[in-house]
């Protein structure tokens, strides 16, 4: 092969700029000085969050229909309005979970589509829906939810001198208007105590002896509670609406509404059929701290605000409240959201500093010099000053993405200056010259470097927003890092130059090896080190998992007592296990809740509430494991005789790329039995010789209750002018009542609840009468047919398929997550995308084909080297994996440039090839070095994780390993390759 043709290819704007910086120092320091202190500035004012602001549309469509089971609930209400949403263009997923009562699908929408545009046609598929439901079913509501699910905090509203329905009445008008007031806050929602009502309990009797029915009641009730719009008024100057109001504001008023439409001649009032009076919800949520019962308020941050700084601010509203004279009542923070990102960050922070610093020692190590070693550290905290103010001026804040890319940029920052460092000890007294000299280099190594990751953006789904402040960050940081390398390194190292070219021992050695051998015998070597890495390479076999959980210093346990159990004995069973897990050392404080409402949309969207569970949260001591601590309160748990699963809570990133299902791996199929089959039979493989009764408490929704089915005789229904609706709805009203609305003034209302009879026992259930349309009573007996069965408490449907959750926890091993096929083809393109973008960028950069090809070859063993580590590290490949081989990608690249563009220049001269690879190689062996090792120390804080706190630690370890084999690769295989290609030259 011919040489190819050599050309001075350095652009001659950059030698000027190189030119000016050098003769006006002063200048260059300045504006230096400048930025450290603009970036100190701007930094305090950035916003804080955890993951970057991701705009994905969720809303839940609530269908309530009191008294019909969940069995019921999936035909007749969750599958038609599944149907009709699923013609809503945009729509991601859809994910169904049918109770007892009531019906909540979940449709999420592709990020990027407008939420405003998103609403308006989820409410018009809802209008479309509803003319399918059955008669008498109320039309559905529409909820928004945030992307993360998890609260930004948690308040425990604990009485003092007064009893669990005022504390609730405290914290229903007080304070949560309170927290509405405060910036950033979306959904609020209140939890456990007793709520105070308004009771209207019908008499059969007296309904039958008026012949009125009770149907009429609830319409009049419904219709009397409410301000009823009636149209408006335009005036030239102003428009004013005109209100009905029908509303009552006392018990008193409500038992003197006058029913219309029975058999007497005079009218009737509400007080002539029914009692009134006050009293309490029945209980079915209860929130307790510390193993006593209090009032939980859980806030949600609005979509697209931080909800690390919502917390923060109902921290200090916690404080504010605490401080004034409140008696009844004690406000405490039982889970802080902000908590995990202030252990994220300030870790971030550390291995920063610590990287920062190794890095400094290592550059010590070479140069020996303090002054040019500082000059190469100086460029650390300069060139994150500038990222930082961009990202300012480009309006990104401060979350776990864009900070790591700045921490995985670390070891990224000092390269190029340490070849610029390196190239003016070997030319001191023309600086202009010996920057010049490796500008293109470093120029063509960050554009490289740079260039792998801008496919990250085209991630599949929500994946590429998430991503985004990522790629942005380390772009700028590269592009930050390539211009304070050619203009303030070399200003300071000039300022502050000595002698400095003194290698360690090691080094010189390697030096004088090259010297000696110049790639004559490297090709076997090389083909000697390709086999034994691509063998290691091929012999693992690392899962793909999209997400892995972190150690946020919570741990949640899911305790199921049995679906039938009493309110009372929840009480006491959520008063043992918090006394059991409170015992542990590692524990700071436990808050357990049970149960749900149906105007909670975080219950009705939640895959792992399930009837009869109760759920405490678990937050540690600082510094405890959670994994660790995990494992010891499962075995307590298990030696106490109590059934668990004990859990590590989903990362965020989990809960905005898999949303509720972020909590386990779904198993879908055409029924659920099947789908629990299919998902038990999995468990089977990936559990021999453990019991299926111990795995099956893995899956969810799997609890069963005890129910009491009412088979109507439609024909006898018929007769006494009934219809099954009716039939559902007396005997839900007299058995849990129904809210048939609200009384009393703003910030004093109160739900006035239907009752009928009195409250029937299961054996009295037969003979509660009902009253016909004549006005006879009939006993239920004769109307229905009254049968006990086990039922699903709860169905999930995903997709509209019926689905299983497999949960992983200390117990049943569970198979990783995957992503769709779809998303994994797409996150393939990404690679591929990226390898070919930098090929291109080598071939313009050397206008030639085979160094290009020479450099790609690098990769391979880049990549091996990189799952090595992994391996050994014991970590999972997840997609801070696959960025930490897209920033390996573009680090392989580097050496090879700087030393094929070395062996150009010198061919230039006129040596000779071997000459060629002799000087080459040992002028350009100690800058490699430097880079890799200060890439490897660098990084290393950040991949030593043992308590798998941070996302970005598995991208550390793969830099490192392939780093290192990249590096080998390169000083072994290039030389060899580069002699190979080109023919010696006569003399």
């Amino acid at each position: 092969m011919e040489d190819r043709p050599q050309s001075d290819r350095r652009p001659e704007s950059v030698n000027r700029l190189i030119s000016w910086t050098l003769s006006h120092p002063v200048a260059v320091l300045s504006t230096t000085a400048l930025i450290l202190i603009l970036a100190a500035l701007s930094i305090q004012d950035m916003p804080v969050s955890f993951m970057p602001e991701v705009d994905v549309p969720a809303f839940v469509v609530r269908t309530e229909f009191p008294g019909l089971p969940a069995a019921e609930i999936i035909d007749l209400l969750t599958i038609p309005v599944e149907r009709a949403l699923s013609g809503v263009s945009s729509v991601s997923s859809l994910i169904s979970t049918s109770r007892s009562g009531v019906s909540a699908v979940e449709v999420r929408f592709h990020p990027g589509t407008v939420r405003e545009h998103a609403l308006a046609d989820v409410r018009q598929s809802v209008d479309s829906a509803y003319r399918a439901l059955p008669d008498g079913v109320e039309r559905p509501s529409v909820l928004s939810i945030p992307v993360f699910r998890e609260p930004s905090a948690v308040i425990a509203v604990i009485p003092r001198s007064v009893d669990l329905a005022a504390a609730r009445d405290r914290a229903d008008r007080g304070i949560r208007s309170a927290l509405q007031q405060i910036d950033g806050t979306g959904t609020i929602v209140v939890r456990g105590g007793d709520r105070e009502e308004i009771h209207v309990r019908a008499d059969p009797a007296r309904l039958a002896a008026t012949g009125t029915a009770f149907g009429m009641i609830r319409k009049t009730l419904q219709s009397s509670v409410f301000e009823y719009s009636a149209g408006s008024i335009q005036t030239a100057e102003r428009e004013m609406r005109v209100l009905t109001d029908a509303s009552v504001d006392s018990s008193g008023a409500l038992g003197q509404l006058v029913l219309t439409g029975g058999l007497e001649a005079y009218p009737l009032v509400l007080g002539d059929v029914a009692d009134v009076a006050a009293g309490t919800a029945q209980r079915t949520v209860l929130f307790s701290y510390l193993g006593r019962e209090a009032v939980g308020i859980a806030v949600y941050a609005r979509p697209g605000r931080s909800p690390a700084q919502v917390a923060d601010r109902v921290r200090a509203f916690l404080t504010d409240y605490n401080r004034r004279d409140n008696r009844d009542v004690h406000l405490v923070l039982a889970f802080d959201g902000a908590e995990a990102l202030r252990t994220a960050l300030r870790d971030l922070l550390i291995a920063a500093v610590l990287g920062s610093f190794c890095a400094f020692c290592v550059i010590k190590l070479f140069v020996r010099s303090s002054g040019p070693a500082f000059a190469v550290f100086c460029s650390i905290p300069i060139t994150m000053a500038i990222a930082i103010l961009t990202m300012q001026q480009l309006g990104l804040g401060i979350n776990l993405m864009s900070l790591s890319g700045l921490a995985v940029a670390v070891g990224m920052i000092v390269d190029s200056s340490i070849v610029v460092a390196d190239s003016l000890d070997l030319n001191p007294e023309q600086p202009a010259a010996a920057v010049t000299e490796v500008a293109f280099a470093g120029l063509s190594g960050t554009a490289t470097t740079a260039v792998v990751f801008l496919p990250l953006v085209g991630l599949p789904g929500v994946l590429g927003d998430v991503y985004r402040d990522l790629v942005i960050s380390v772009v700028i940081t590269l592009i930050a890092s390539y211009a304070v390398s050619i203009i303030v390194v070399p200003t300071i190292w000039t300022a502050l130059k000595s002698s400095s070219r003194h290698s360690p021992s090691a080094v010189r050695w390697i030096e004088d090896m090259a010297v000696r051998t110049g790639g004559v015998s490297l090709l076997p070597a090389s083909f000697v080190f390709a086999c034994i890495t691509l063998s290691l390479s091929g012999a693992l076999s690392l899962p793909f998992a999209p997400t892995e959980s972190l150690d946020s210093g919570v741990i949640t346990v899911h305790t199921g007592i049995g679906a039938n159990s009493s309110f009372r004995v929840l009480q006491e069973r959520t008063r043992v296990i918090e006394n059991v897990l409170t015992a542990h050392d590692a524990v700071l404080d436990v808050n357990s809740t049970s149960g749900g409402e149906i105007d909670d949309p975080m219950f009705l969207v939640s895959i792992d509430h399930e009837p009869g569970e109760i759920r405490s949260t678990v937050r540690l001591q600082p510094g405890r494991s959670s994994f660790v601590v995990a494992k010891e309160l499962s075995d307590i748990l298990e030696q106490a005789a109590i059934p668990a699963r004990v859990l590590i809570p989903p990362s965020p990133l989990a809960h905005i790329v898999r949303g509720e299902l972020g909590r386990g791996e779904p198993v879908r199929a055409q029924s659920f039995a099947e789908a629990h089959a299919a998902a038990l039979r999995v468990l089977v493989e990936n559990n021999p010789g453990v019991p299926e009764t111990g795995l099956a408490a893995a899956i969810v929704p799997a609890v069963r209750v005890e129910s009491v089915y009412l088979r109507p005789r439609m024909s006898v229904l018929h007769r006494y002018g009934l219809s099954s609706v009716d039939l559902t709805r007396l005997i839900y009203a007299g058995t849990t009542g129904l809210i048939a609305g609200r009384i009393g003034r703003p910030g004093n209302e109160r739900d006035v609840r239907l009752l009928y009879g009195g409250a029937p026992q299961l054996t009295a259930l037969s003979d509660l009468q009902i009253v016909g349309a004549a006005g006879e009573l009939v006993p239920l007996h004769i109307l229905a047919d009254i049968e006990h069965e086990e039922a699903p408490a709860t169905s999930l449907r995903i997709d509209q398929l019926d689905a299983v959750i497999m949960q992983a926890g200390h117990g049943p091993r569970v198979p990783d997550p995957v992503l769709p096929d779809r998303d994994m083809q797409r996150l393939s393109a990404v690679f591929a995308i990226s390898v070919a973008v930098l090929f291109l960028v080598l071939i313009l950069h050397f206008d030639a084909i085979f160094p290009a090809c020479a450099i790609l070859l690098m990769l391979p063993f880049s990549w091996a080297g990189a799952l090595l580590a992994l391996n050994i590290a014991g970590r999972t490949l997840t997609l801070e994996s696959a960025v930490g081989l897209l920033v390996l990608t573009g680090l392989t690249v580097n050496p090879g440039i700087i030393l094929i563009e070395t062996y150009d220049a010198l061919r230039k001269t006129g040596a000779g090839v071997t000459e060629t690879l002799q000087t080459g190689t040992a002028r350009r062996i100690r800058p490699v070095l430097m880079t890799g090792i200060t890439t490897i120390i660098a990084l290393f804080p950040l991949a030593v994780d043992p308590g798998l706190r941070s996302v970005q630690s598995n991208a550390a370890t793969v830099i490192i390993g392939g780093v290192l084999s990249g590096t080998i690769a390169t000083l072994v295989m290039i030389p060899a390759l580069y002699r190979w290609s080109v023919r010696e030259r006569p003399r």
